[in-house]
């Protein structure tokens, strides 16, 4: 993995400040998703890596999350005849048991180069899910107990955050393209070379901007490689989902929330899988104390939310309340991926504080009425009649 300089941005000096808190190298960079793991070490870190570690955490903990309940939110294939695409789908509701490596690359405003990240993903049913980055740090969820672990290998230091609540059934906010994958249609793109197997590929398109291609085995109708391009507020994203292993034997301990022996701990109490209208009152309560009571123009806008991001203390584990505020802001950028009936926000000539003007709002599956966010951050339910108009 490729080292990148420093850029002078506010998420650069935020990740200078958690990085100088002395650590061993981290594993390389990318961007997104909750912060966690810094750890204390004997030697003072490289300059040239400063800005690693941050990124890593933030989107290894995002992976967890999201892996802790693919498995049991992926959706039966839309009917029709059967192809590899909808068999290889099927497969995918079906096992019990999933691992597979990532690569996601992003390309944004202000990097000289495009930040990567790999890792692997390790799930387990019904909503357990283990991440190993490339560079060591390790991320367990386990979403029956609202525990998520963040080791450190290398620096034996541990950050433990437990839910003031557990999960109630399926994240459906956790399960971004896996779901839509299965419940879409694939449209055949032709045939290319995957690891020695002459692929079928299909186009799915899981919303506007965002665009899978599933190369599937056709004699074993077995997923071996997803391409992904999603378009972002501002950049591009691209990714590789390989090396699938379904239903292989997964041991417990590998999905184990447990100190090991010898790591240092921090706990916390945290409230990871609040429902999403909670988790967007408490991120635009942030934006709007920042932006003297403005609320965000779209709730997807990554360059933004960044620069919400407060540096850890000196000296110090990274504080859980980064991880939290990290955890909410992922979720936020992705909940066009979550909510299978979208959402609605409207910020325009709402600031901070209004307590009449509805800002976001999304109707829950199965509900008449839909869960609303007010000028005020209060939350409540909606009826169908009073949604603001677009």
């Amino acid at each position: 993995m490729s080292d990148h300089p420093p850029v002078d941005g506010p998420l650069d000096r935020a990740l200078d400040a958690l990085r100088s808190t002395p650590t061993p190298e981290g594993p390389s960079a990318e961007t997104l998703d909750r912060a966690l793991a810094a750890a204390l070490a004997a030697s003072a870190p490289r300059p040239r890596n400063r800005r690693t570690l941050m990124f890593t955490t933030l989107k290894l903990a995002a992976a967890a999350l999201i892996g802790a309940f693919a498995l049991s939110h992926l959706a039966t294939p839309p009917a029709g005849a059967a192809s590899p695409y909808t068999e290889a789908a099927r497969k995918l509701r079906a096992a019990r048991t999933l691992s597979f490596v990532s690569t996601y690359t992003f390309d944004l405003p202000g990097m000289d180069k495009p930040m990567v990240l790999k890792m692997k993903m390790l799930s387990k049913a019904p909503n357990r899910a283990r991440t190993e980055a490339d560079g060591g740090v390790i991320a367990v969820v386990d979403g029956a107990t609202g525990r998520l672990l963040m080791l450190d290998p290398k620096a034996k230091t541990a950050v433990l955050m437990e839910s003031k609540a557990p999960a109630a059934g399926p994240g459906g906010d956790a399960s971004t393209g896996l779901r839509e994958l299965a419940e879409k249609e694939g449209k055949p793109v032709g045939k290319r070379e995957v690891g020695g197997i002459e692929a079928q590929g299909y186009r799915v398109e899981i919303l506007p901007g965002h665009e899978w291609t599933v190369w599937v085995d056709p004699k074993a109708n077995h997923p071996v490689r997803v391409d992904i391009k999603a378009d972002l507020p501002n950049g591009k994203m691209t990714g590789t989902l390989a090396e699938f292993v379904l239903d292989a034997p997964l041991d417990d301990a590998l999905f184990s929330t447990l100190t090991p022996p010898g790591y240092t701990l921090k706990t916390a109490q945290t409230d990871l899988f609040a429902p999403p209208e909670t988790i967007v009152a408490r991120v635009l309560k942030l934006y709007g104390d920042k932006n003297d009571g403005k609320f965000p123009t779209r709730l997807d806008d990554i360059a933004g939310f960044v620069k919400l991001i407060p540096a850890p203390k000196a000296g110090e584990l990274v504080d859980p309340a980064i991880v939290q505020l990290n955890n909410d802001i992922s979720r936020v950028v992705g909940l066009h991926l979550s909510l299978p009936g979208g959402y609605g926000y409207k910020p325009e000539g709402v600031k901070l504080g209004d307590p009449l003007a509805v800002v976001f709002w999304y109707k829950p599956p199965g509900k008449e009425t839909y869960r609303a966010v007010y000028g005020d951050l209060r939350v409540d339910d909606l009826a169908a009649d009073k949604v603001p108009k677009p």
